[in-house]
């Protein structure tokens, strides 16, 4: 997981490397499953790194797309995390 890998070392060019390779993987395979985690990962990396407009976008974008197939507890975390 590059997100856990970075999350304390990543410099400015790292982290936007890393922000913009995951909304690429994103915006071609937002329908896949396996995109939930990516979504998430992203939303709380934006928050980590002070991007906070960005993050709280991220959240209701991750919200508004996987709410529907989300199980407990991680979608109990993703609301919280939204109206946080």
């Amino acid at each position: 997981n590059q997100h856990f890998e970075f999350k304390k070392s990543a410099g400015p060019e790292e982290t936007e490397r890393m922000i913009k390779l995951d909304r690429h993987y994103l915006a071609a395979f937002s329908e896949w499953p396996s995109s939930q985690d990516v979504s998430y990962e992203l939303a709380h990396f934006l928050l980590e790194k002070n991007r906070k407009t960005e993050a709280v976008e991220a959240f209701k974008q991750h919200w508004t797309r996987f709410k529907g197939v989300m199980k407990e507890p991680q979608r109990e975390e993703a609301l919280r995390n939204l109206l946080y």
